[in-house]
């Protein structure tokens, strides 16, 4: 899923600036399996991960016990940096979605070395942001109209967050209960909807890693809501 437009971790690039060695000295690199737990809800928080290769599923579980997907985070992103800052226990469980290499940074020492390195206390307020920005665009299509403009607006969304080599392609395989859980509908609704957007020509590709949209027609059909 890397292309030459994916955000890069403000962060590691910073580490890297200021020295080889201080990055050797507090990045550990971390490979995991598909479904493997990076952190679960309820842990205590005590490092950052930044996702260098493949993406990774936020869930939460609802008042009926089941997860579900809140967001999907890839090469570039910061997650769990909320917390850690604030001091708090993991509000979701980060799982792989495929082999998934982290670079995890403890907390304490990033923290120790921010305040020698103003420039990597800005990083790290970047790339939260970005992350930030995510969830953001998560909640949002939570709100929008029906079923079609929910999905609709979610597609785009992540076409623009993630831009891949060719128009309207998004570099990542999502499952239709991953996009039912984002846009806030049933994995039935989520169904029907994908084949009628493929019927009419609005997703022109839907293979197992990727697919390919059309970003116009779905950002009309998302503001019409």
């Amino acid at each position: 899923m890397k292309t030459s437009t994916q955000p890069e971790s403000k962060i590691l690039k910073t580490l890297m600036a200021i020295g080889h060695e201080v990055y050797l000295g507090i990045v550990r690199s971390r490979v995991y399996r598909r479904s493997e737990v990076l952190f679960s809800e309820g842990d205590e928080s005590r490092s950052i991960h930044v996702v260098k290769k493949g993406s990774v599923r936020l869930v939460k579980q609802d008042p009926s016990g089941r997860d579900r997907v809140i967001g999907i985070f890839g090469e570039g992103d910061t997650i769990g940096a909320a917390e850690v800052l604030t001091g708090s226990p993991y509000l979701v469980t980060a799982v792989a979605r495929g082999k998934v290499v982290t670079a995890k940074i403890p907390f304490r020492a990033l923290r120790e070395l921010a305040m020698r390195h103003p420039a990597l206390a800005f990083a790290v307020g970047e790339d939260l942001g970005h992350t930030f920005a995510g969830v953001l665009g998560s909640v949002e299509h939570l709100s929008v109209g029906r079923a079609q403009e929910r999905i609709a607006s979610l597609l785009v969304s992540l076409a623009e967050r993630w831009p891949g080599e060719t128009p309207g392609q998004i570099p990542i395989g999502l499952t239709r209960q991953e996009i039912a859980d984002m846009a806030g509908v049933t994995v039935e609704t989520c169904i029907r909807t994908i084949s009628k957007f493929k019927t009419d020509g609005l997703i022109r590709q839907f293979p197992r890693k990727s697919m390919v949209i059309d970003v116009a027609a779905l950002q009309s059909l998302a503001g019409a809501a």
